[in-house]
């Protein structure tokens, strides 16, 4: 065999080949204490992404949805629910039927209810949960309706009672009213009476408003109320806030809100007060 080294003998590596083994075993010395963490936190970031890219689209794959992602009806009702004061009804009648009444009618008008046949457990809810106003039967069964009104009134001093009654005797209104109740209520119910009742108690509790664009429409007309009778234009009125006249004709038709300091200077250029502009709205 013509070759320039002996058999079985392998020629010396080249020197840039030597160092780098050199260099790397090196580092494995260096590394190798720390070797049972780091592979342990690769394995924890390989189950980690894993998980991620598995479980969840990745930003830009198909069905990829962010945090607190929600269809359009979703957020068309969360966005409406957002705009509404809450408010929570607490209705107490042992007639099931009255009960499932109440409850559509008041959920059909945004209202929080909650229900029962009996006192006690509506006495202890009311006890843990604020309601703004309490529907109280002024006929339960083995209850005293003049207890009821008291004992609710001190567990839940700021909720408004409201007797229910068919053909109410005076002398039940007077007790009822004796022990608490702001308000007797006719039975049967009609939507639009009781709608209105609790509207009015509402008020009276400074609830006048609860929705975000009724709000605005009341605040709007109100603008257009007070600029007519001091005989003012949009024009003149626009030109002293700082406004032009499309922006000042949507705030007073109620498709746009103001901020307050928009609000004052609108206030400013009528020559009102703000507390009266926004008294009774």
């Amino acid at each position: 065999m013509n070759s320039a080294w002996p058999e079985h003998t392998a020629p010396p590596a080249p020197r840039h080949e030597s160092t780098a083994r050199s260099l790397h075993a090196r580092s494995a010395a260096l590394w190798y204490p720390f070797a049972p963490a780091a592979l342990h936190a690769a394995g924890a970031f390989r189950q980690t992404y894993t998980a991620l890219h598995t479980a969840t689209p990745r930003r830009g794959a198909p069905g990829f949805r962010p945090t607190g992602w929600k269809t359009p009806a979703q957020s068309r009702e969360y966005g409406a629910i957002m705009r509404l004061v809450p408010v929570r009804i607490l209705a107490i009648d042992d007639d099931e039927s009255v009960c499932r009444k109440l409850s559509g009618w008041l959920a059909d008008a945004a209202y929080d209810v909650m229900t029962f046949t009996s006192a006690p457990p509506a006495l202890e809810y009311a006890r843990k949960v604020y309601s703004h106003v309490a529907l109280v039967d002024l006929r339960l069964p083995d209850t005293s309706t003049v207890e009821l009104i008291e004992t609710l009134q001190q567990a839940a001093p700021r909720t408004r009672v409201l007797g229910l009654a068919a053909f109410p005797e005076p002398a039940e209104i007077i007790a009822a009213i004796r022990a608490g109740a702001r308000d007797i209520l006719e039975k049967p119910l009609q939507p639009a009476s009781l709608l209105a009742a609790l509207e009015r108690h509402l008020a009276d509790m400074g609830i006048a408003v609860r929705s975000e664009d009724e709000y605005n429409r009341r605040l709007g007309s109100r603008v257009r109320t007070v600029r007519t009778a001091e005989s003012l234009t949009l024009s003149e009125v626009a030109g002293a806030c700082g406004l032009s006249a499309a922006q000042l004709s949507q705030i007073e038709l109620g498709k746009t809100a103001t901020s307050t300091w928009r609000l004052a200077r609108i206030c400013a250029a009528l020559r009102i007060q703000p507390a009266a502009l926004l008294d009774g709205l």
